[in-house]
């Protein structure tokens, strides 16, 4: 297919490297054997957190405090209306990043239910049900 000169490329090619961060582990996934890490989903709404879960159902789970708050400033800062945002703890007790997602392709975790999820996003919009 011919190139357009009028559409403009948003996507870089390329490798993406990431910084390798030991993760407190939480046992191994029982079927797969993969290693399970203290992993929770964030999805936000317009700069704030509407809903939080565990991201693995399986595993040793403490009802810890997720730090939110020291992630505010980005949670602000991503140019985007509604997206997730996965955050882990490390080995060394720290919370990190892991990852940012597109709001619209996340897959909502078996640990929030459909209803909560969909009620505090109802709420966050201003939406009465």
């Amino acid at each position: 297919m011919p190139s357009d000169p009028t559409v403009t490329r948003t996507f870089t090619p390329g490798m993406v490297i990431r910084e390798f961060c030991e993760l407190e582990s939480i046992g191994t996934h029982p079927k797969s054997g993969m290693p399970l890490t203290r992993e929770h989903r964030v999805f936000v709404l317009d700069g704030e957190p509407v809903a939080v879960g565990r991201y693995w159902t399986d595993g040793e789970h403490t009802n810890e405090d997720i730090p939110l708050s020291e992630f505010a400033d980005t949670m602000k800062a991503v140019k985007s209306r509604f997206f997730t945002m996965d955050l882990a703890r490390q080995a060394d007790g720290e919370w990190c990043i892991i990852e940012l997602g597109d709001g619209q392709v996340v897959g909502l975790l078996d640990t929030i239910s459909e209803a909560d999820f969909f009620a505090a996003l109802a709420s966050a919009l201003g939406v009465n049900g």
